[in-house]
């Protein structure tokens, strides 16, 4: 069978652990961390609107993106607590 390429899938938040994410920025609320990176500006959109389970209710979690080039962001979040 040709056209086959054994190789790893790229890490591109897709395939992330989010519970275990959600878990330790919530262990160290306010802090800023650096959660992916190489990934779409749309995910900074989705943590913010609680789209990913873990990172509900919308507003819990704040999250921004910074571009890296070609169309890519690096993505980072903090926890910021249910009456924000």
């Amino acid at each position: 069978m040709s056209g086959l390429e054994w190789k790893q899938p790229p890490t591109d938040g897709r395939s992330r652990d989010w519970p275990a994410v959600a878990a330790a920025l919530t262990s160290r609320p306010g802090e800023w961390a650096r959660i992916a990176t190489n990934t779409s500006a749309s995910l900074t959109t989705r943590i913010r609107q609680g789209a990913i389970a873990v990172f509900q209710p919308a507003g819990t979690f704040e999250a921004r993106s910074v571009s890296v080039g070609d169309g890519k962001f690096d993505v980072y979040a903090r926890f910021v607590g249910a009456d924000s």
